[in-house]
């Protein structure tokens, strides 16, 4: 699996990474075998730095930016500028994860390249000398920025919380896999943290006291900006894409966020959105595994409708989800 783009690459590789747990959750490893080496051949361009993107190391701001976005920072989301780089490195280290915890030949090979990403988005320590302490995580805000070095008039922004949560996620596991236990408690702590101000500033209950009523009843927030809060996205207007932003990947941590709860109260605000603006198939999947929190049997019936999904989105990893809510 390649794209050039390495925020896309990132949810494509997360993709493959899905169907090889699937595959071993199910008993077929044969299935997984291929998975798995899908994996490490798509990596390697990229660890060799052979592919038309590259990962680059920055003595200026101490990081790992994508040599294409640094050389024109409208490229790669801004991520040469250091936007979104927990988003995309967390995918990597998703799937990482996953490939390095039943070969640790590879695991082994590659460890240090792929602890760079984690020190690039998460290094806990003040001593390393290579890379910002916590570049995207804001302790007094509680929760993380994903813009980087761009100035806005209303400061710091963050639009997918589903995928900040990913990125620890995949920290986390990353430092499982390769027996790094302080590299995995980080990962836990920021995933925890995130976890609390995610649920309290992007999502909105009739419990909840945040915002306004008017903008509560969206049910979640598209963006959260330093001075506002948005419920659209960079990419698209109104509830569909400011909903669906915020809930992929669809992975196990997913459960923790999505609640019964607020599911309970969001899909039938996002329901009217959809039925009155049918979206492109690529996000009405994201919102049949939305509704499958609180009706599975119907979503399953949902989810055989749509003909394409999302680069990061597999049928298998779909029917997975929904054939799993309790």
């Amino acid at each position: 699996y390649q794209r050039r783009v390495h925020g896309d690459f990132g949810k494509g590789i997360c993709r493959i990474a899905r169907l090889a747990l699937i595959a071993e959750e199910i008993n077929r490893p044969d299935l997984a075998e291929v998975a798995y080496g899908i994996l490490e051949v798509s990596f390697q361009p990229w660890i060799q730095g052979t592919g038309t993107d590259a990962i680059m190391y920055d003595t200026t701001w101490f990081g790992t930016p994508p040599r294409v976005g640094l050389q024109d920072k409208s490229q790669d989301f801004g991520a040469g500028y250091y936007n979104d780089h927990h988003f995309h490195f967390g995918y990597w280290l998703y799937a990482a994860a996953v490939l390095a915890k039943g070969n640790s030949t590879w695991a082994a090979a590659n460890r240090e390249k792929f602890t760079s990403l984690a020190r690039d988005i998460a290094n806990p320590s003040t001593d390393d000398p290579y890379f910002t302490v916590f570049r995207h995580t804001d302790f007094f805000a509680g929760h993380s920025w994903a813009s980087g070095l761009f100035p806005f008039t209303d400061g710091r922004n963050q639009e997918s919380s589903s995928e900040c949560l990913n990125a620890w996620y995949g920290l986390s596991l990353y430092g499982k896999a390769i027996g790094d236990s302080n590299m995995e408690k980080v990962g836990k702590v920021l995933l925890a943290h995130e976890l609390r101000g995610a649920k309290r500033y992007w999502h909105s209950t009739s419990t909840s006291t945040v915002y306004p009523s008017q903008f509560a009843a969206n049910k979640c927030a598209g963006m959260v900006w330093t001075d506002k809060v948005d419920i659209n996205t960079w990419f698209g207007a109104g509830i569909i894409y400011g909903h669906g932003i915020n809930m992929i990947p669809f992975t196990p941590f997913s459960e923790f966020y999505l609640t019964k709860d607020w599911v309970t109260e969001e899909y039938p605000v996002a329901l009217k959105a959809i039925q009155t603006a049918p979206p492109a198939d690529s996000w009405k999947a994201v919102f049949y595994l939305d509704h499958a929190v609180i009706d599975p049997t119907t979503a399953w019936q949902e989810i055989a409708t749509i003909r394409q999904f999302d680069d990061g989105m597999s049928r298998t990893n779909a029917m997975w989800w929904i054939s799993t809510r309790p």
